[in-house]
């Protein structure tokens, strides 16, 4: 369970793979076309220029901190923006 995440994941996974807006070098039938997916559609990672994934190439620290402050803006918006029910 992902807390708050949950909702979106589920929501960026939804769809049928033939519907996702991949990378175009990230082929819908790869292995990790659903993390892609869902980092892609939440935010967490974009593209190169030209819209490319690279996800062969190696990823530099500060990739990996841009998506973690992306991924803690995420968080903070929550509840309001992710949609969290309600808990007792």
């Amino acid at each position: 369970c992902l807390g708050p995440l949950d909702a979106r994941i589920e929501e960026a996974l939804s769809q049928p793979p033939s519907s996702w807006e991949l990378p175009p070098d990230v082929p819908r039938n790869h292995r990790f076309a659903p993390a892609v997916q869902v980092a892609v559609t939440m935010g967490l990672l974009k593209g190169q220029e030209g819209g490319a994934f690279a996800g062969d190439q190696p990823v530099r620290r500060m990739q990996v901190a841009l998506a973690f402050t992306r991924l803690l803006d995420l968080l903070e918006a929550w509840p309001s923006d992710i949609g969290r029910s309600e808990q007792p």
